[in-house]
């Protein structure tokens, strides 16, 4: 018989049975998955066993149960595989447990681990997330960082442990999950590296054709534009030629036309001599 469920909180649930049932064929008690809608923390189970014909009380224990998602959990980091570990396992947890307790006896803390896995980023390291309950009351991740990163028990028992253990980090559980939930196409780093490493040749590759193919028509743009000024300079030359040929001819003509008007002249002066002459004899002939 469940009597009552009771959780860290002090929250307590008079409809046990829909929270909490008793496995018919084994008698294990189990989960009810309506438990996902209550709060999270220690659930304390209360179990009589009476007997079958008068009712009568056999034994009365106390179950717990620890309800905890990945938000609330820690995560060690190992550098080790997944088989290392998982031979090791069960030995970590209690030396952990006792390191925890040599480092902060005031306190009763305890340490539950989940399943190890293999590391989404290096599959040659692994992950197991974690939670602690202190006075049956899960703790927070402040106080989990607080009571055991490496930074706070340097020289520790603890850190002796995670110095032993390869543990090389501590964080959120949930840090890890949240980008292969975004994504289901998640490639392995080799594979990110060598496609970048492709990619970066293919952009050198097409910038070296651009560059060779902006060259080579600059080259062709400034040669026809060469061609093009020799071109034009041939034809002002001509011209200019052309211009001081016919200036020359004219100059010719006009110098000829006044020899010949020289010459015009000279024979007027010379008749008008002859004729002077020739009316100076007459002259004298007459005296």
């Amino acid at each position: 018989m469940l009597r009552l469920a009771q959780n860290s909180a002090g929250v307590l649930h008079s409809s046990t049975n829909s929270l909490f049932f008793v496995e018919p064929t084994s008698g294990d008690i189990r989960a009810n998955p309506a438990i996902s809608e209550q709060p999270q923390g220690v659930y304390s189970v209360f179990v009589n066993i009476l007997s079958g014909t008068s009712k009568e009380l056999l034994q009365q224990f106390v179950k717990k149960f620890h309800y905890v998602k990945d938000d609330m959990k820690m995560r060690y980091v190992f550098n080790t595989t997944l088989e290392e570990f998982a031979r090791s396992r069960e030995e970590f947890e209690k030396r952990v447990q006792t390191a925890l307790s040599k480092d902060h006896p005031e306190g009763n803390m305890e340490v539950f681990l989940s399943q190890p896995k293999r590391d989404k980023r290096i599959s040659s390291w692994t992950s197991v997330c974690f939670h602690t309950a202190m006075n049956g009351e899960v703790q927070g991740e402040r106080a989990v960082m607080t009571a055991m990163s490496q930074s706070s028990v340097e020289n520790s028992e603890l850190s002796k442990l995670y110095h032993l253990y390869r543990v090389i980090n501590i964080e959120r559980c949930e840090t890890a999950e949240a980008p292969v939930r975004q994504s289901a196409f998640a490639l392995p780093m080799q594979v990110v590296i060598l496609i970048s490493g492709v990619a970066i040749l293919i952009l050198i590759l097409v910038t070296l054709l651009t560059y060779i193919c902006f060259v080579r028509r600059y080259k062709e743009h400034l040669r026809a534009k060469q061609k093009q000024l020799k071109g034009n300079s041939k034809a002002e030359f001509y011209k200019r030629e052309i211009v001081h040929s016919r200036n020359r001819i004219f100059n010719v003509l006009r110098y000829l036309s006044f020899l010949k008007s020289v010459a015009e002249l000279a024979n007027r002066l010379e008749e008008y001599s002859i004729l002077r002459y020739s009316l100076n004899d007459y002259i004298f002939d007459m005296h």
